[in-house]
């Protein structure tokens, strides 16, 4: 990009937050003045960023003002050093400074347990449609959605507002809150705005409305109720290939 008389836009960044901090991951959101592509170099030692993580929600080549970039399998209660680079639509590259967070320790997380888990038994047994037809364990199969990482989605071949997903728990559960986080495309498709669930005996709990997929979504189960298996519904979406980031199922709390 180029402003009058020649001279080539400057980048800056803005904006810069680490979200969704827990004891093996965060996210790391920013801004950018042009549209770039982007990555987060991190590590535990300023001097030695030895891992990259990027941000999916821009196709391969795809340009965005706005970057999110899921950095997974952290340590807990570890100092994370990191900064940002990103390239324009000129491969002109530009670095962030390097800055830091901390992730929490294992006392400071979650204590439920999140049973929709697959390393929990957990099995997903039907979906409406994976991406280009292709099997739950696909790239973009619905087995990403019950993963644990946001870094991976579940993404339908176009089914829009008829997008669902079924859940076996691998055995009954009781059932006390749930979470959601939709997938998008960089075109702001595919955003599942409101879900409902449908569990063993029909019953119906919803909607829940998750309009913004930058935002993890949790909601209470009230009252709590027993379940083996549950279908997520998307029921109003922006249209496209609608699917999840990640779905989460949680019991009670231990007192």
């Amino acid at each position: 990009m180029l402003r009058c008389g020649g001279e080539r836009a400057t980048l800056e960044f803005g904006e810069f937050r680490v979200e969704d901090i827990a004891a093996t991951r965060a996210v790391v959101r920013f801004e950018t003045s042009l549209p770039a592509s982007s990555v987060v170099l991190y590590g535990t030692s300023a001097d030695d960023l030895d891992h990259t993580a990027t941000d999916i929600a821009t196709e391969p080549g795809g340009l965005s003002y706005a970057h999110e970039v899921p950095l997974e399998d952290l340590q807990p209660d570890t100092k994370i050093h990191w900064r940002a680079e990103v390239v324009d639509r000129d491969n002109a590259v530009s670095r962030s400074a390097v800055d830091a967070f901390v992730t929490l320790d294992e006392d400071q997380a979650l204590q439920a347990d999140n049973v929709a888990l697959l390393s929990a038994g957990a099995e997903v047994v039907e979906v409406s449609s994976n991406w280009a037809d292709e099997d739950n364990e696909s790239t973009y199969g619905a087995n990403n959605a019950f993963d644990g990482r946001m870094a991976t989605d579940w993404a339908s071949n176009g089914d829009g507002d008829d997008a669902w997903v079924e859940l076996d728990f691998g055995s009954l559960r009781t059932l006390a809150s749930f979470a959601f986080r939709s997938r998008q495309m960089s075109d702001r498709s595919a955003i599942v705005r409101e879900v409902e669930l449908v569990f063993d005996d029909d019953e119906v709990r919803g909607p829940f409305e998750t309009p913004d997929p930058t935002v993890r979504y949790a909601f209470p189960l009230t009252p709590p109720l027993d379940a083996r298996r549950v279908r997520i519904r998307a029921l109003e979406t922006t249209g496209g290939n609608t699917g999840a980031r990640e779905i989460e199922f949680y019991q009670p709390v231990a007192p």
